[in-house]
């Protein structure tokens, strides 16, 4: 009797844990559409913005369904951004040609994608959002990537219209805000920077600016920016290429700039880290190609390395700059120029470092190649200054002292070309003026 007892026993316990295995591997195979509705929820989410005809529709990529439709393309994508999550996700703009009735507002992390490259021409097979006198794209939260997109406004006469406005007037932008190959034509300001908070770790690449009024304005009292460049166009820009203030820690590398009507670089005030310009090419400015220009003494700690600046006023001028080097670099008065600007001022300057640069007057204008105004402490070395091309009529020095406060300057090493009275000249007691040829 215990023996068969046990023998129904042992198989109740088979059967029970057979059956546990069995219900294991059914769960394991065919999950439960619950948690398949959870995983979807809690999957990141992206939408995909199309156009048919007159109307644009948001498709979710997650459930591959039509949420919204509009013959507004910005109502469309910004009630996309809505949908997303409060961390984020990602809008991919299919290509087309887009109209923008108001401003796409990007106030979460997110991307911004459209297709093909945005610095391509001619336009097809690429994702372009036209706007009028208005914000093309507005940025309020860090975290924003904005990439294979044409930005094309009304006019750069119309001076709301901005291509992308970076605005930190109620949050810190302050991580990862990206621009990359991304084209803004006509407008006012290309990518425009305001607010009393920080802009940091902006970085452009590939970023190709055309017709604007200006193309960087960075406009702020208060907060610091942090900006990097790389492989930056700006093309007949109508005023200044580049303007900046409250810069901290900014890197301008690689950027052509092609005939800017104002200046090409214009740096207003300043933070409290090093800048930096290098590897760029400031072409044909028709007021000056580097503007330092401070109303009280600024140190910047600024280097201006391998670049080339031709302009028709100066190609460097500095007020009240501090601790700056500049090497490497050629610099020229342009052809086209009517201007007897210096090609290199400097006033009040302090601690300025200029060496192994060639700077040359290719202008039909007399003028001087450098001149230290009420200036100390400054290096200047192993440069060539060639007046040959350009007149030298009344230019009794290449390099000179000005002012009645100069003094304590290194003027050594220098060749200069073209100037009849001498190279160099110093009048401060402590200045020193030495092999210069």
């Amino acid at each position: 009797m215990k023996g068969k007892q046990l023998r129904e026993l042992f198989n109740h316990v088979s059967f029970a844990i057979l059956f546990s295995i069995l219900l294991s591997l059914l769960f394991f195979v065919f999950p439960s559409t619950t948690q398949e509705g959870n995983s979807q929820e809690n999957s990141p989410k992206s939408y995909t913005i199309l156009n048919d005809e007159n109307i644009t529709h948001v498709l979710n990529e997650n459930t591959k369904t039509i949420e919204y439709s509009s013959t507004d393309t910005s109502a469309v994508i910004n009630a996309a951004l809505e949908a997303l999550p409060d961390y984020g996700g990602k809008i991919c703009i299919k290509a087309g040609n887009y109209s923008l009735l108001s401003t796409i507002i990007l106030n979460k992390p997110c991307i911004l994608e459209g297709e093909g490259s945005g610095c391509s021409y001619p336009a097809e097979g690429i994702t372009q959002l036209n706007f009028g006198n208005t914000t093309g794209v507005k940025i309020t939260s860090s975290g924003v990537r904005i990439s294979h997109l044409q930005l094309r406004g009304c006019g750069d006469t119309a001076v709301a219209c901005y291509g992308i406005h970076l605005d930190a007037s109620s949050n810190i932008l302050n991580q990862n805000l990206n621009v990359e190959d991304v084209m803004i034509v006509d407008t006012y300001y290309a990518i425009y920077g305001t607010g009393a908070h920080d802009i940091w770790d902006l970085y452009l690449c590939d970023v190709y600016i055309n017709y604007c009024n200006q193309g960087i304005r960075i406009d702020k009292t208060t907060g610091a920016v942090q900006l990097q460049t790389n492989h930056v166009i700006i093309t007949h820009a109508k005023s200044d290429a580049v303007y900046l203030t409250r810069v901290d820690a900014v890197i301008l590398e690689s950027i052509y700039f092609v005939e800017p009507s104002g200046n090409g670089i214009v740096i207003a005030s300043f933070g409290s880290y090093p800048l930096m310009i290098r590897n760029c090419q400031i072409d044909e400015c028709h007021e000056n190609g580097i503007l330092l220009q401070f109303e009280n003494p600024s140190s910047l700690w600024l280097t201006i390395t391998d670049t080339q600046i031709k302009a028709y006023k100066s190609a460097i001028y500095m007020q009240n700059a501090q601790d700056v080097i500049i090497s490497n670099c050629n610099i020229a008065a342009s052809q086209l120029s009517t201007s007897n600007q210096t090609i290199i001022y400097v006033e009040n300057g302090y601690r300025i470092q200029i060496n192994n640069c060639l700077i040359k007057n290719l202008s039909q204008q007399t003028r001087n190649c450098m001149e230290l105004k009420d200036s100390n402490y400054c290096h200047i070395c192993n440069c060539q200054l060639d007046h040959s091309v350009g007149k030298a009529e009344n230019v009794d020095f290449a390099i000179k002292e000005t002012g009645t406060n100069s003094n304590n300057n290194q003027i050594v090493n220098n060749i200069c070309v073209g100037v009849s009275n001498g190279p160099a000249y110093t009048y401060g007691t402590n200045s020193i003026n030495k092999d210069n040829i």
